[in-house]
């Protein structure tokens, strides 16, 4: 995916998080030619909270490639925190993140299918309607953090209880 990103002259530059021996397995030649990338930086392991949080502060765009397999009724964090830190997203077809998207909560676009070749259109897409999707993330992210604010939930609780 990122190899025809590069291909198409997105002008872009990512960051990739392989968590474990077995991910990084996986790739097997993929993950020695992404670390061979000039546009890429490859974090291996786990990353503390404030390097986390630092990365996504630093990122204009999430891609969030979830399988919509395992996702189709998951909710994100990482989607949660990138809306509620005003991210444009780029997301996976037929879960809750696009959902979310298309309610209109957060901005972003999402793939046509789960496949390299609709990632690169979603992302393609994205970087094309930037300017577009960051205001709309700008605006929409103080309604997402009250809809998923700490109080909201307490408030939510509270109404349940009996009288």
């Amino acid at each position: 995916m990122i190899r025809s990103c590069n291909a198409a002259g997105l002008p872009l530059r990512f960051f990739v998080q392989v968590t474990t021996r077995e991910m990084a397995a996986r790739l097997g030649k993929g993950f020695d030619d992404l670390r061979a990338t000039d546009n890429v930086e490859l974090q291996f392991g786990d990353m503390s909270a404030d390097d986390y949080m630092a990365r996504l502060r630093m990122s204009d765009t999430v891609l969030i490639p979830y399988s919509p397999q395992h996702y189709a009724v998951k909710a994100s964090g990482v989607f949660a925190e990138a809306v509620a830190m005003s991210k444009a997203t780029v997301v996976s077809p037929g879960g809750w993140m696009a959902g979310e998207l298309h309610a209109g909560r957060g901005a972003g676009t999402v793939f046509k299918s789960f496949d390299a070749g609709a990632m690169v259109a979603a992302i393609g897409e994205a970087v094309e309607r930037f300017s577009t999707l960051d205001a709309d993330a700008q605006d929409r992210a103080s309604a997402w953090r009250e809809l998923h604010s700490t109080a909201r939930y307490l408030d939510r609780l509270l109404a349940e209880l009996p009288a």
